[in-house]
């Protein structure tokens, strides 16, 4: 995903256009990614969410992930696409952000 991001900063604009539109080259690989990571979140959110339905409420976990599904579901009554888009922002972000470390 990042070589095909900073492919974008290096090509005229036009050119990157013109290979998502085709879906080719680095583009097609962005979206391959794209989907690759959207999927192993989804993997992860609906694990999770099934071990806290089997989980006693007394255990706790000491994961970003799980903390942050359970303030989440303490402050919004939205619906759960919502929150599981969010989930998958905020997993995201951290990614990046351990990667930089």
């Amino acid at each position: 995903m990042e070589e095909a991001v900073m492919n974008r900063h290096i090509i005229q604009e036009i050119c990157w256009k013109f290979q998502k539109w085709l879906q080719i080259g680095h583009e097609k690989k962005l979206r391959d990614a794209k989907q690759d990571v959207d999927q192993f979140l989804t993997d992860c959110i609906s694990l999770k969410c099934q071990k806290l339905k089997v989980r006693n409420e007394e255990e706790e976990d000491l994961d970003l992930l799980t903390n942050y599904m359970k303030i989440m579901a303490e402050k919004s009554s939205d619906s759960e696409e919502i929150s599981e888009k969010i989930l998958k922002d905020e997993l995201l972000n951290l990614a990046f952000a351990g990667k930089n470390v």
